[in-house]
């Protein structure tokens, strides 16, 4: 992937499109994104390891009508260097069965839709 930039701290391939995101001026609206995480806790929120992981996803949620995060149960109550979001942002948190119940009542009471499969 010759013109694009992998994240040595996640692995994340950040595309060229991503860039231009960060750098456009103009207002644009997403109908709805799917993001993943290195870590997300009820106190602190969807977390990232990097700047530019955070300033990509964050550019993208901003512009987004409906924001759903995708992750496993091994990401859930582990806190990572810079904040992407409070948790109350995200409208779906789509997980993994052995996700923590406590997560996930929590998670619900701020208002998020917990969806295990």
């Amino acid at each position: 992937i010759s013109s694009s930039t992998i994240q040595k701290t996640t692995g994340v391939c950040l595309l060229p499109a991503v860039k231009v995101i960060l750098s456009i001026e103009t207002p644009f609206q997403i109908d709805i994104t799917f993001i993943g995480c290195s870590a997300i806790d009820i106190e602190t929120g969807v977390m990232s390891p990097d700047f530019q992981d955070q300033a990509a996803k964050k550019a993208i949620i901003e512009r987004s009508s409906k924001k759903v995060l995708a992750i496993d149960h091994t990401k859930i109550g582990h806190v990572m260097f810079t904040q992407v979001c409070p948790i109350n942002t995200l409208d779906i948190i789509v997980t993994d069965k052995p996700a923590n119940s406590d997560f996930v009542s929590q998670a619900k009471r701020y208002g998020v839709e917990v969806v295990q499969v």
